[in-house]
């Protein structure tokens, strides 16, 4: 056995303790629930989210296993001991608990402790997780705040208190900082092309985009755009056709194509009102079928001016039969859900399609006679 001291930690008439101690013993003193089992006082854990902390912990970053990461978990696991384990007080007054060594003590003393919070990074130094990158002889400590034989219904509180309490990270600035930490796989121009979006002059969105922790008043998050610009193919389409993929003149397509919405629709993404194309939703719509308007324009041999980028979309209410498809009552519904409204611009972008095929035909025969 070895000792390991404990610091008291008093709140009201209650005290835990602070442990610090390699979660590689930890782990083997847990109750041993299979992976999805359900548990009595906190929920199942997953092998999935296991195998992303180990992988971590040992040094590689879940975004890009080739680029290396420091592995540190700062944060406490919360911990109850159930028993045969007590809390003992040397000569000195000093707390401490007795923990097992051996592969036999660890045996014996297996279940003896309940992770009332951070199961999955404790879980990560199992040794079926556990990464071969983490050479078992590197020094690895955690902090554990601990507790003794806490009652069914002090477990369900705490659980709760750690968990339900938390104000989720957005998606926003954890994007942000995987840019900074260069983690966006592929996806990094993207977020550079919506950052000049809203940064140049020239660009209707510019000041409308929120970067990161950003407040913005009716403004747009960089994560969504950056997520709609790569799921429509907007930004794949723009790459193919703009010479060495030159992200100002893609920012400066994508405005001029936003212009001419703005001037079709008498709206503004600067000084946005109710109107459903000023709203994220809106947006959705626009750039889902920006790739087919590109491929329109590219067939009809245009440079990409705000004028020709109205000439296409003002053929929208014939192609669909629908006079505004952000009001009408036929359409006005799809754009409470994001799989209502990539849907519908899908239907739509194909009658744009067909419509100016039609129309360019039909136009071809006449110049012949």
């Amino acid at each position: 056995m070895k000792r390991y001291y404990l610091t008291p930690v008093h709140q009201k008439d209650k005290t835990f303790y602070v442990l610090v101690a390699d979660p590689r013993i930890i782990v083997k003193l847990l109750v041993n629930y299979e992976a999805g089992a359900e548990q009595d006082t906190q929920r199942p854990w997953e092998a999935k989210r296991v195998r992303e902390i180990a992988r971590y912990v040992s040094g590689k970053f879940k975004d890009d296993e080739n680029r290396k990461a420091t592995g540190l978990i700062p944060n406490a696991p919360t911990l109850n001991i159930k028993g045969k384990i007590s809390l003992q007080k040397d000569e000195n007054g000093m707390c401490y608990i007795d923990l097992p060594e051996s592969k036999a003590e660890l045996e014996e003393y297996e279940g003896t402790v309940d992770a009332i919070d951070g199961q999955h990074r404790i879980r990560a130094f199992m040794e079926e997780y556990i990464d071969v990158a983490l050479a078992a002889d590197t020094v690895y400590e955690m902090i554990f705040a601990v507790f003794f034989q806490l009652s069914r219904d002090e477990k369900k509180e705490i659980f709760m208190i750690t968990n339900e309490k938390q104000v989720k990270v957005s998606a926003n600035l954890l994007h942000m900082y995987k840019r900074e930490l260069n983690l966006l796989k592929g996806d990094e121009y993207i977020y550079d092309l919506v950052e000049l979006l809203n940064r140049e002059d020239y660009a209707p969105l510019k000041g409308r985009v929120m970067m990161g922790s950003q407040k913005i008043k009716k403004g747009y998050q960089e994560s969504q755009i950056s997520k709609i610009l790569n799921k429509s193919g907007s930004y794949r389409e723009l790459e193919s056709l703009v010479r060495g993929g030159d992200l100002n003149t893609m920012a400066k397509i994508i405005s001029n194509y936003l212009r001419a919405w703005q001037d079709i629709y008498g709206v503004s993404y600067q000084d946005p009102g109710k109107d459903t194309l000023t709203k994220i939703s809106g947006l959705r719509y626009v750039f889902y079928l920006f790739p087919v308007v590109l491929d329109i324009l590219g067939q009809r041999q245009k440079t990409a001016t705000t004028a020709e980028f109205r000439a296409i979309v003002e053929m929208l209410p014939d192609a669909v039969g629908v006079e505004d498809v952000f009001t009408d009552p036929s359409t006005a519904a799809a754009y409470k859900g994001e799989g209502a409204t990539v849907t519908l611009v899908k239907q739509h972008s194909s009658k744009l399609r067909a419509y100016e095929q039609t129309h360019k035909n039909r136009f071809d025969i006449s110049e012949g006679i």
